[in-house]
Protein backbone atom coordinates (compact mmCIF):
# COMPACT_ATOMS: atom_id res chain seq x y z
CA UNK A 1 0.00 0.00 0.00
CA UNK A 2 3.16 2.32 0.89
CA UNK A 3 4.49 1.09 -2.34
CA UNK A 4 1.26 2.30 -4.45
CA UNK A 5 0.92 5.90 -2.67
CA UNK A 6 4.61 6.55 -3.28
CA UNK A 7 4.55 5.61 -6.97
CA UNK A 8 1.68 8.58 -7.21
CA UNK A 9 3.42 11.15 -5.59
CA UNK A 10 6.35 10.51 -7.90
CA UNK A 11 4.31 10.60 -10.74
CA UNK A 12 2.12 13.95 -9.28
CA UNK A 13 5.94 15.67 -8.97
CA UNK A 14 6.87 14.85 -12.44
CA UNK A 15 3.62 16.44 -13.96
CA UNK A 16 4.32 19.12 -11.72
CA UNK A 17 7.89 19.52 -13.08
CA UNK A 18 6.93 19.26 -16.60
CA UNK A 19 3.84 21.97 -16.52
CA UNK A 20 6.59 24.23 -14.54
CA UNK A 21 9.23 23.81 -17.50
CA UNK A 22 6.80 24.56 -20.08
CA UNK A 23 5.45 27.60 -18.59
CA UNK A 24 8.55 28.68 -18.13
CA UNK A 25 9.50 28.28 -21.61
CA UNK A 26 6.43 30.02 -22.69
CA UNK A 27 7.40 33.15 -20.60
CA UNK A 28 10.66 33.14 -21.48
CA UNK A 29 9.08 33.15 -25.21
CA UNK A 30 6.85 35.60 -24.70
CA UNK A 31 9.04 38.54 -22.75
CA UNK A 32 12.27 38.11 -24.22
CA UNK A 33 11.57 37.20 -27.68
CA UNK A 34 8.70 39.07 -28.26
CA UNK A 35 6.88 35.97 -29.51
CA UNK A 36 3.31 36.29 -29.05
CA UNK A 37 1.31 33.52 -27.76
CA UNK A 38 -2.14 33.29 -29.77
CA UNK A 39 -2.26 33.93 -33.12
CA UNK A 40 -1.97 37.47 -34.43
CA UNK A 41 -5.26 39.29 -35.18
CA UNK A 42 -5.61 40.41 -38.70
CA UNK A 43 -6.36 44.22 -39.10
CA UNK A 44 -7.73 43.55 -42.69
CA UNK A 45 -11.70 43.51 -42.70
CA UNK A 46 -13.53 41.09 -44.60
CA UNK A 47 -9.59 39.50 -46.05
CA UNK A 48 -10.95 36.29 -47.85
CA UNK A 49 -13.59 38.34 -50.22
CA UNK A 50 -16.21 36.27 -48.94
CA UNK A 51 -18.95 38.91 -48.04
CA UNK A 52 -19.66 41.12 -50.79
CA UNK A 53 -22.39 44.06 -50.62
CA UNK A 54 -23.41 42.82 -54.58
CA UNK A 55 -21.13 41.07 -57.37
CA UNK A 56 -18.95 44.36 -57.87
CA UNK A 57 -18.17 45.25 -54.17
CA UNK A 58 -16.69 43.32 -51.71
CA UNK A 59 -18.16 44.48 -47.87
CA UNK A 60 -15.82 46.68 -46.56
CA UNK A 61 -13.33 47.45 -49.21
CA UNK A 62 -12.97 50.80 -50.72
CA UNK A 63 -13.43 50.73 -54.73
CA UNK A 64 -10.79 53.10 -56.62
CA UNK A 65 -11.37 54.41 -60.18
CA UNK A 66 -10.62 52.74 -63.67
CA UNK A 67 -11.14 49.26 -63.02
CA UNK A 68 -14.07 46.74 -62.97
CA UNK A 69 -14.27 44.62 -59.47
CA UNK A 70 -15.83 41.16 -59.53
CA UNK A 71 -16.70 38.34 -57.52
CA UNK A 72 -14.80 35.27 -58.70
CA UNK A 73 -15.33 31.43 -57.92
CA UNK A 74 -11.76 31.00 -58.78
CA UNK A 75 -10.17 30.94 -55.26
CA UNK A 76 -7.32 30.10 -53.34
CA UNK A 77 -9.63 29.53 -50.03
CA UNK A 78 -13.11 29.55 -49.45
CA UNK A 79 -15.97 30.26 -51.53
CA UNK A 80 -14.39 33.57 -53.42
CA UNK A 81 -11.98 35.49 -54.51
CA UNK A 82 -11.61 39.58 -56.09
CA UNK A 83 -10.87 39.83 -59.92
CA UNK A 84 -9.88 42.86 -60.74
CA UNK A 85 -9.82 44.15 -64.60
CA UNK A 86 -8.11 47.37 -65.63
CA UNK A 87 -8.29 47.77 -69.55
CA UNK A 88 -5.87 50.66 -69.13
CA UNK A 89 -3.86 52.83 -66.88
CA UNK A 90 -2.13 52.36 -63.52
CA UNK A 91 -3.41 52.68 -59.74
CA UNK A 92 -4.84 51.77 -56.85
CA UNK A 93 -8.00 49.92 -57.31
CA UNK A 94 -9.71 48.71 -54.31
CA UNK A 95 -8.21 49.19 -50.74
CA UNK A 96 -8.85 49.35 -46.63
CA UNK A 97 -7.61 52.44 -44.53
CA UNK A 98 -6.46 50.48 -41.46
CA UNK A 99 -5.21 52.83 -38.06
CA UNK A 100 -1.38 51.83 -36.83
CA UNK A 101 1.68 52.55 -34.67
CA UNK A 102 4.46 54.00 -36.00
CA UNK A 103 7.74 51.80 -35.50
CA UNK A 104 4.87 48.73 -34.80
CA UNK A 105 5.71 45.82 -37.22
CA UNK A 106 2.94 43.69 -39.01
CA UNK A 107 3.29 40.63 -41.01
CA UNK A 108 1.92 41.45 -44.75
CA UNK A 109 0.03 38.44 -47.03
CA UNK A 110 -1.65 38.20 -49.72
CA UNK A 111 -2.62 35.30 -52.25
CA UNK A 112 -2.31 37.00 -56.32
CA UNK A 113 -2.75 34.73 -59.45
CA UNK A 114 -2.28 37.31 -62.56
CA UNK A 115 -4.19 35.85 -65.60
CA UNK A 116 -3.44 38.72 -67.98
CA UNK A 117 -1.79 41.86 -68.55
CA UNK A 118 1.16 44.09 -67.11
CA UNK A 119 1.70 44.09 -63.44
CA UNK A 120 -0.91 43.02 -60.76
CA UNK A 121 0.50 44.44 -57.39
CA UNK A 122 -0.58 44.59 -53.66
CA UNK A 123 1.14 47.50 -51.27
CA UNK A 124 1.02 48.97 -47.98
CA UNK A 125 0.99 52.63 -48.22
CA UNK A 126 0.67 56.07 -46.30
CA UNK A 127 -2.58 57.32 -48.24
CA UNK A 128 -1.68 60.82 -46.49
CA UNK A 129 1.33 61.33 -47.71
CA UNK A 130 1.41 61.97 -51.75
CA UNK A 131 4.14 63.39 -53.62
CA UNK A 132 6.72 61.07 -55.20
CA UNK A 133 6.07 57.50 -55.61
CA UNK A 134 8.91 56.90 -52.66
CA UNK A 135 7.16 59.25 -50.28
CA UNK A 136 3.96 57.00 -50.01
CA UNK A 137 5.11 53.15 -50.47
CA UNK A 138 7.21 51.21 -48.69
CA UNK A 139 6.06 47.53 -49.47
CA UNK A 140 4.81 46.34 -52.57
CA UNK A 141 4.49 42.41 -54.21
CA UNK A 142 4.19 42.83 -57.59
CA UNK A 143 3.77 39.94 -59.96
CA UNK A 144 4.62 40.32 -63.45
CA UNK A 145 4.16 36.82 -64.21
CA UNK A 146 1.14 35.42 -66.21
CA UNK A 147 1.35 32.01 -65.15
CA UNK A 148 -2.41 31.66 -64.11
CA UNK A 149 -1.15 29.85 -60.61
CA UNK A 150 -1.72 31.48 -57.05
CA UNK A 151 0.66 32.93 -55.61
CA UNK A 152 1.75 34.01 -51.75
CA UNK A 153 3.70 37.25 -51.24
CA UNK A 154 4.52 37.82 -47.65
CA UNK A 155 7.00 40.20 -45.60
CA UNK A 156 7.20 41.35 -42.55
CA UNK A 157 7.02 45.84 -42.47
CA UNK A 158 7.53 48.18 -39.92
CA UNK A 159 5.38 51.14 -39.68
CA UNK A 160 7.74 54.30 -40.10
CA UNK A 161 7.80 57.29 -37.80
CA UNK A 162 4.84 59.07 -37.76
CA UNK A 163 2.60 57.28 -39.80
CA UNK A 164 -0.43 56.25 -37.61
CA UNK A 165 -2.75 55.34 -40.93
CA UNK A 166 -1.99 53.02 -43.88
CA UNK A 167 -3.71 51.59 -46.63
CA UNK A 168 -3.68 47.70 -48.04
CA UNK A 169 -3.97 48.08 -51.72
CA UNK A 170 -4.34 46.01 -54.88
CA UNK A 171 -4.13 47.39 -58.31
CA UNK A 172 -2.08 47.25 -61.14
CA UNK A 173 -1.80 48.36 -64.86
CA UNK A 174 -3.28 46.83 -67.86
CA UNK A 175 -4.18 43.82 -66.16
CA UNK A 176 -6.74 41.07 -64.61
CA UNK A 177 -6.09 39.57 -61.46
CA UNK A 178 -7.24 37.87 -58.97
CA UNK A 179 -6.67 37.98 -54.71
CA UNK A 180 -7.53 36.10 -52.01
CA UNK A 181 -6.83 35.76 -48.19
CA UNK A 182 -4.94 39.23 -47.64
CA UNK A 183 -3.45 39.95 -44.37
CA UNK A 184 -2.18 42.74 -42.21
CA UNK A 185 -1.07 41.16 -38.95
Amino acid sequence: MKKRVKNKVYIYFIIIVLILIIAGVLIYNYYKKGLLLAPETNVILNPDFESWDSITSPTLWQKGSGVAVSQSGDKFNGVYSVQLTRTSGYGYTLGQDILVNPGEKYYFEIYMKKLTGEVAWARVVNPLAGGSYNAWQWQSFVSQYNNGVWQKFSQTITIPAGITKVRFELGGSSMNALYDNAKLA
